[in-house]
């Protein structure tokens, strides 16, 4: 126990505590941004059994926040990769893999397997279908969420005496349009808030498995902003409108459509080998890359560029169609949508 000596020292945790952290199963749905820092606050602590769940693989630009990958991982599953550099931080820790992510085909096997479940993904659809299964399943839930300077988290589900404390839907009872909710592929993302909140995650984590009912952070929502450092605490309770019911059909709630996640429709997404046609074709068109300078710079398929697709209207042919382009294909699918929606022909590039 030499490893959580200091830990071990306090009196909330004590030997007893620290045996109740290495039995416990935490359940980590997204190892990026947020799960970096948590995941690696709560190998060290000693939980003995944790769970990642992430489909994505690293890329570059995750290493500015996402602190727990190294370049010569890029291109590789991040779930996997989270595992084998915490078990270098701690070799003592049982780690399960889920390298496709939480969906609806896997949920109901997986989280009631696990004390605990953490929300760390970046999209309403995962984090309402988390949020419904942990209330049907009576798991406590830690969800948090980071946009450019701005970070929240709370503790949803929470077991009361008979009872459990509020989840998302009571403060939220729909999930916002994706216009109303932007990631960071399109809007931006400070590092350190990532670590703050994936911090402040991994401590209430420990405080549920420590049974510190009077020190965990349920019905209360907190939004804190780097920027300013200023921070707001909500307090929040049962809402008479909150859909969810022990009987909760998810085969029939649309969570793709329900979470109003825009899609860009399949005929007008080209891949590379359909962009060469178009090429050869002979036909006018318009390439626009619609990442930063420095990325153009680097590296480029040529075209124009036009930072997050910010092209001026009064100079563009609408009779010719805009094909737009990025790294992930992300930006681009906005921006495609975005003129798409003025009327002009788009496609979005996926290279």
């Amino acid at each position: 126990m030499e490893r959580y000596q200091r830990q071990i020292l306090l009196q909330e945790i004590g030997q007893e505590g620290q045996n109740k952290l290495l039995k416990a199963k935490v359940l980590v749905i997204g190892a990026g941004g947020l799960g970096s820092p948590l995941l690696m606050y709560l190998a060290a602590a000693g939980i003995g059994n944790l769970a990642i769940a992430d489909f994505d693989n690293v890329s570059l630009h995750n290493l500015q926040r996402q602190i727990l990958f190294h370049e010569n991982q890029i291109f590789h599953n991040k779930a996997s990769v989270a595992a084998q550099n915490l078990s270098l931080l701690n070799s003592e820790i049982q780690f399960t893999i889920y390298d496709e992510g939480i969906h609806l085909q896997n949920f109901q096997e997986i989280l009631p397997l696990y004390d605990v479940i953490v929300d760390g993904s970046d999209n309403f659809t995962t984090k309402y279908l988390v949020n419904d299964a942990c209330y049907v399943f009576e798991k406590p839930l830690v969800y948090g969420a980071i946009h450019q300077w701005e970070g929240q988290f709370s503790v949803l589900n929470y077991p009361l005496n008979n009872n459990f404390s509020a989840n998302l839907r009571d403060l939220f009872p729909r999930p916002p349009s994706e216009k109303d909710s932007p990631n960071c592929s399109t809007s931006g993302v400070i590092g350190t808030v990532a670590g703050i909140i994936g911090s402040l995650m991994a401590n209430e984590v420990i405080k549920i498995i420590l049974n510190l009912h009077n020190f965990v952070f349920y019905n209360q929502f907190l939004t804190i902003n780097l920027l300013s450092l200023e921070q707001k605490k909500i307090t929040f309770s049962k809402n008479p409108n909150n859909p969810l019911n022990k009987n909760w059909n998810f085969e029939e709630y649309d969570y793709e459509f329900l979470c109003h996640k825009e899609v860009f429709p399949k005929e007008f997404t080209l891949n590379l080998e359909e962009f060469e046609k178009i090429k050869l074709s002979g036909k006018p068109y318009l390439l626009v890359d619609v990442r930063e300078e420095y990325e153009h710079l680097e590296s480029n398929l040529g075209g124009i560029n036009a930072p997050m697709g910010r092209l001026q209207e009064n100079e563009l042919d609408s009779s010719i169609p805009i094909i737009f382009y990025c790294n992930t294909g992300e930006r681009s699918k906005f921006c495609a949508i975005q003129w798409q929606k003025k009327g002009y022909k788009t496609y979005n590039l996926i290279r």
